[in-house]
């Protein structure tokens, strides 16, 4: 995956993290929130400003 294509994941997913909440889904909504957290990590990580 591209950065790009990273962030547009993470766009979509906060989105989706919205409609679910909106819905009452908070047991979607949470497992949509660490989805986003792993992409978040990812995207630190081929940005390089992950150092571990």
């Amino acid at each position: 995956m591209t950065v790009q294509e990273i962030k547009e994941s993470i766009a979509t997913l906060e989105l989706c993290r919205e409609a679910l909440e909106q819905q009452g889904d908070h047991i979607g909504a949470a497992s949509t929130s660490m989805t986003i957290i792993g992409y978040k990590n990812l995207l630190r990580k081929v940005e390089g400003k992950d150092n571990v």
